[in-house]
């Protein structure tokens, strides 16, 4: 489950209002580039800009993604048996992320965390982001967490007409989660929707 519980940093963070749109665009620019992400940032020159940082632009992203209340047919923790999540497919997945992957709320980035992966001494890193993951997948993260792990930025993209277009930004630990998840469901899953996507002439 999503909480965007998290508005855009560009628009809500008081240091942000110092920046100019081309400041902003500039400084991811320069970020990208020092990440090798060449093809990024060249794209990011003639892309669309990161929305001016107003009252009018926070509305209108909040208009967009308005504050829900959570579900409450969720099964308990406790109801479900989990999926258990191998260490190696943590590995596997976490090394999918797209070079520079921005960070979500905890401001922790995919390369930080195989950084301190790959690096070998007497605490396992591996061992300690698997079980977090695999605690994650339980259910169990502490509701006073969970806005952290399942919220995400929101960035403003400005679009021609005036408008706003909306990017959300999870943070990179339920991502991760996430893709594992799928990993292990995804024969089960295409044997599931397969039948019901396809369309016979």
């Amino acid at each position: 489950m999503l909480a965007c519980s998290h508005v855009s940093c560009e628009l809500e963070n008081p240091c942000a209002q110092k920046f100019s749109k081309e400041d902003i665009l500039k400084r991811r620019i320069i970020q990208m580039v020092a990440d090798g992400r060449l093809s990024a940032a060249s794209a990011a020159l003639i892309s669309e800009s990161i929305a001016e940082p107003t009252e009018e632009n926070l509305k209108k992203l909040l208009e967009k993604h308005p504050s829900q209340a959570s579900p409450e047919d969720i099964p308990l923790p406790d109801a479900v048996e989990p999926i258990l999540i191998p260490k190696n497919i943590v590995y596997k997945n976490l090394r999918s992320f797209p070079k520079g992957s921005a960070p979500g709320p905890t401001g922790t980035r995919a390369s930080h965390i195989l950084n301190a992966v790959q690096i070998h001494n007497q605490t396992d890193a591996l061992e300690v982001l698997t079980a977090f993951v695999n605690h994650m997948s339980s259910g169990k993260v502490p509701s006073e967490i969970q806005p952290f792990l399942a919220g995400a930025f929101l960035i403003g993209i400005g679009k021609k007409d005036g408008g706003i277009r909306p990017i959300a930004i999870g943070d990179i630990y339920r991502r991760l989660t996430s893709k594992c998840l799928s990993s292990l469901i995804l024969n089960e899953a295409n044997e599931y929707f397969l039948p019901f996507q396809c369309v016979c002439a």
